[in-house]
């Protein structure tokens, strides 16, 4: 009897054990989506600065010469 307590507690332990698991991974994979959207934003946001700072770049060469 102990023994089949003992494995039923073991079998409640292991699916709630896997469902905090699931939701873990699930919220880990919504972060990392939200990560991948930050990271292309700052990269948009970035090359948009290169671009302005060599076309003043530019300008200015011009300008010079």
């Amino acid at each position: 009897m102990t023994l089949l307590l003992a494995r039923a507690d073991s079998e409640k332990i292991l699916r709630d054990t896997n469902a905090q698991l699931q939701h873990t991974t699930q919220r880990l994979n919504q972060v990392e989506a939200q990560i991948d959207k930050l990271t292309y934003t700052l990269d948009q946001k970035i090359n948009a600065k290169i671009d302005h700072a060599m076309r003043q770049a530019q300008e200015k060469l011009k300008g010079s010469k």
